[in-house]
């Protein structure tokens, strides 16, 4: 499905974190689990420690979820890193 069409771009957020206990993870993930542009969220050993991909109309919300995330987190995050991702390939194997 193209994404495009339907005016969302589609992003992944790299989440690197610091002094984080089960309990905290638990809040981050509730907090990423209630907002409905998230599609995945993964835990992650070595490189970032939290990944999320997301759909969204534009930057302005892309902006406003991460300082969200970051007024809400603030003690706990280390930093971040985000791509988007402008066209997704598939591939067919069978002829």
């Amino acid at each position: 499905m193209d994404i495009n069409v339907l005016g969302c771009k589609y992003y992944k957020i790299y989440f690197f974190l610091r002094n984080i206990s089960k309990d905290i993870l638990q809040q981050i993930k509730a907090f990423m689990q209630a907002k409905p542009a998230i599609a995945y969220l993964d835990e992650t050993i070595g490189g970032a420690d939290l990944e999320i991909e997301l759909y969204i109309k534009d930057t302005e919300e892309l902006y406003a979820l991460i300082e969200e995330f970051r007024n809400k987190f603030s003690d706990y995050v280390k930093g971040f890193e985000f791509l988007e991702y402008v066209k997704e390939h598939t591939m067919k194997y069978l002829p």
